[in-house]
């Protein structure tokens, strides 16, 4: 039989239309002796034999192709390990010495109004002069690119002017003259650069890239994109956007040796909670979606005034800025950083060494990333911090757990933890309200 499916299945139905006739006009002992009814029975079982081996035929043809189909193993670049050993590596480059790193997608991220777009042009302006940035060398001096979508040409008039006024009076010039030719600002107030849901302007954004490194003869160091919302226009909670947004980024980066920073908002929900909480990752609005593609964030927050005590600054909280790297991949982590406005609006560092060693290590230890330090691990810590002794490090501790800023959560010898006041604030009402 050479019918095919379709074939067989219209004799079916013709088939199927004779016997309900058959039945129609005969009754049923009448159809056990009519030969024509049996002859159709018998044509119709053949048929259905038919169908069956066919759809047998065409799913062990099917398998065939399967087992046919080259599965290919996943490319990937093959690293010769023997030239790992064989050669000194290249050192990681830091656009800014120790603080933040060449050919990377960061994030600064605090509450508006605070002074992150500040911040911002504060460290653009310094990497184009090479003169340090809260007390970091500027390693790789080069030109910045800025995509400004809030401020208008007029503030930023204003803002530029007053930064300039903050250095000593025989540095102006030079500064005015190396912001003149390696600041490029590119205004958006009226123009769309979309970078999600469709990734349009990545290519325009690599060209704009290469081309300002060609007119001022200075690789771009810096890519600063304020404010992040103005170029992903996706859902802040969806993840798989952010990745796909945040993708986007390290392609530009990639393509272009620069570090892309983009200026983004805290959440609400961290404001008024502790100094801890206000300078961690959970202060970036969508949280992990953007951190986790990130190299580098940091985060900025106003102090309290129960904060300037434990510090032991002078004045209250709104004269402070608290100002924390709370991910960086390629460094050490380091202290909070607290910052002062100058009356130009911008920022200086309170120097560290100007804090007692009782109130850096209260820093260090609200700084400590993951499970609270044991003993043996923080008096290592605090004998690197401060180049000290055994005895010294135990004895600074000992004053600062004597003054109630840190505790010690009863252990083993080796398993004894220490908590700050916030910390351990934090996991008493932790505590209340699982109960």
């Amino acid at each position: 039989m050479k019918l095919t499916a379709e074939q067989t299945q219209k004799e079916l139905a013709n088939l199927q239309g004779e016997i309900d006739a058959f039945k129609k006009h005969f009754k049923r002992e009448e159809l056990c002796q009519n030969k024509d009814y049996q002859k159709i029975l018998v044509q119709e079982s053949e048929l259905k034999e038919h169908v069956s081996n066919l759809k047998k035929l065409e799913h062990e043809k099917q398998q065939t192709m399967q087992n046919e189909v080259k599965i290919e193993p996943i490319p990937f670049e093959n690293l010769n390990l023997q030239y790992v050993f064989d050669t000194e590596p290249q050192p990681r480059q830091f656009i800014i010495d120790g603080f933040l790193s060449k050919n990377r997608a960061s994030i600064l991220a605090a509450p508006g109004g605070l002074g992150k777009s500040r911040l911002a042009l504060q460290m653009m302006v310094s990497i184009c002069s090479g003169k340090p940035f809260l007390g970091h060398n500027i390693t790789l001096p080069g030109s910045v690119l800025y995509f400004n979508a809030e401020e208008d040409k007029q503030e930023i008039q204003i803002r530029l002017r007053e930064l300039i006024e903050t250095f000593p009076g025989n540095e102006r010039e030079f500064v005015k003259e190396r912001i003149l030719r390696f600041l490029k600002i590119h205004f958006l107030e009226y123009s769309k650069l979309s970078l999600f849901p469709e990734p349009s302007s990545k290519h325009k954004i690599i060209e704009t890239i290469k081309n300002v490194a060609i007119k001022t003869g200075e690789a771009v160091q810096l890519v600063v994109i304020d404010p992040l919302g103005f170029f992903f226009e996706g859902n802040i909670l969806d993840g798989k956007e952010i990745t796909a947004f945040m993708r986007t980024i390290n392609e530009i980066s990639n393509e272009t040796d620069a570090n892309n920073l983009l200026i983004h908002h805290s959440p609400k929900s961290t404001q008024g909670t502790s100094l801890e909480s206000r300078l961690s990752t959970a202060a970036i609005k969508g949280g992990t979606g953007f951190v986790d593609y990130a190299r580098w964030a940091g985060v900025m927050t106003v102090l309290n005034d129960d904060d300037v005590k434990r510090f032991g600054l002078a004045g209250k909280g709104l004269d402070y800025l608290g100002f924390n790297i709370c991910k960086a991949n390629y460094m050490k982590p380091q202290a909070y950083r607290i910052l002062k406005r100058n009356d130009k609006g911008f920022f200086n560092l309170i120097e560290t060494d100007k804090l007692s060693e009782i109130q850096q290590a209260v820093i260090a230890l609200e700084n400590w990333q993951g499970e609270p330090p044991t003993k043996t691990k923080f008096q290592e810590h605090i004998k690197n911090l401060f180049n000290v002794g055994r005895n010294k490090s135990e004895k600074i501790i000992e004053e600062t757990i004597q003054q109630n800023l840190i505790f010690e959560i009863p252990g083993t010898t080796k398993n004894t933890k220490f908590l700050s006041v916030r910390q351990l604030q934090s996991e008493i009402y932790s505590e209340d309200d699982e109960s």
